[in-house]
């Protein structure tokens, strides 16, 4: 029983490895389902993150047009967003001229995921921590607290995230 706690309690990672697997097939990403599950999201910030961290620029420049303004394009520049902090080693000034390149409507959660990475590998200062905030603003903030809620467990259980969008969406949609 302890183990299937402790599975259960990482469960999406599971999500993020699928994401990472259908990058490395080419497998193209798929519009939302009429219902999406949380998983669903998870598998696509796996795939952003895995298209990031290996073909960089161009992960980065080459979601197909039909991707534009959806859902599906959070969740996988959310994971593109994690792959820039590793790629950059959380260096604020490099991070914030590869999001500055890209189109405006995607830097939001291009940041995202950068405040996810930054909380999963708890690898910053006190001062680069401050400097990659002032960069990233609100939405750097809500990708530190969704890496919050899944280290401990709570994004899981208290209810807000659904699966029916990314959470990045829930949390703007629930700031305002």
């Amino acid at each position: 029983e302890g183990l299937r706690d402790e599975l259960l309690e990482h469960a999406h990672l599971l999500s993020v490895g699928a994401g990472w697997a259908a990058a490395l097939r080419n497998q193209g990403c798929v519009e939302a389902p009429a219902s999406p599950t949380a998983t669903f999201w998870s598998e696509l910030d796996g795939h952003g993150f895995c298209l990031g961290l290996l073909r960089q620029r161009p992960g980065l420049a080459a979601l197909t047009p039909e991707l534009r303004d959806t859902p599906v394009e959070v969740a996988l520049d959310q994971g593109l967003g994690r792959s820039l902090y590793f790629a950059h080693g959380g260096a604020p000034e490099a991070i914030a001229r590869m999001i500055a390149a890209t189109p405006s409507r995607r830097r939001g959660a291009l940041w995202s995921g950068v405040g996810l990475a930054s909380v999963f590998t708890d690898g910053l200062d006190d001062e680069t921590r401050s400097r990659l905030r002032a960069s990233g603003g609100r939405d750097l903030e809500f990708g530190e607290q969704l890496a919050s809620w899944v280290l401990s467990g709570t994004g899981r259980t208290d209810g807000r995230f659904d699966g029916a969008e990314p959470p990045l969406l829930t949390l703007r949609r629930l700031a305002t």
